[in-house]
């Protein structure tokens, strides 16, 4: 009986190739390509992509946007059988990559499961509150401005020393303000300080900056 074959090499039109959602776009931007893309063009692309049997990457989504840079038409390419993109990108890649906590959660919002278990613990149940506790659109927001979860630990903070519901309505008008005005540096330095509380409390309700205005008790 011959074996079963989970794997089938393969020259690919990089046109027939499909992104998977949940990979961190920032990573394929050109600024963010390096020496990689100088290395494609001067060495070809011994490591080929890997893909699934629905043509969509696994892993390889910078190289194939150096591809794509360099106008090639097709590229090397692994057919691993039976596996789904996450499981190919987390088999391959997650255990070492030094994934951002901007990143995991795009990567999440994205469609990879916050199950995944190369996301840290901790970071894994703040997405998880995240995607629970705020709407789409706001958490859309946060990927899009490259913001960590944390901002969401950071304005739990800020409506508990305001004596504010930290769920909520409440909790989404303080992220949506802190997100805006990228004040959550600001807004610890003036809660751990003896400053008025009552500026920050202001700032929020009034959607506007600290503009310099805060003065010490």
């Amino acid at each position: 009986m011959s074996a079963t074959v989970t794997h089938e090499f393969i020259e690919v039109g990089v046109d027939a190739l499909k992104p998977a959602r949940f990979n961190p776009t920032k990573r394929t931007m050109p600024k963010n390509l390096g020496g990689l893309m100088g290395s494609i063009a001067s060495n070809g692309m011994p490591v080929p992509i890997v893909i699934t049997e629905g043509m969509e990457v696994g892993d390889g989504h910078r190289r194939l946007a150096c591809a794509k840079a360099l106008g090639w038409s097709t590229v090397p390419a692994v057919v691993w059988k039976g596996k789904t993109a996450q499981e190919i990108w987390s088999i391959l890649n997650a255990h070492q990559m030094s994934m951002t906590p901007a990143q995991w959660l795009e990567a999440v919002v994205c469609g990879m499961s916050v199950e995944q278990p190369e996301i840290p613990r901790k970071l894994a149940n703040l997405i998880r509150e995240m995607l629970e506790t705020l709407d789409e659109e706001l958490v859309w927001k946060i990927v899009e401005d490259g913001r960590s979860p944390d901002i969401l630990s950071t304005a739990k903070f800020v409506n508990r020393k305001l004596g504010r519901d930290d769920k909520g309505d409440s909790l989404a008008k303080t992220v949506s303000w802190l997100l805006e005005y990228n004040a959550s540096f600001k807004v610890r330095q003036v809660i751990s300080g003896s400053y008025d509380m009552g500026v920050v409390a202001d700032c929020i309700d009034n959607n506007r900056d600290f503009d310099f205005e805060i003065v010490p008790k």
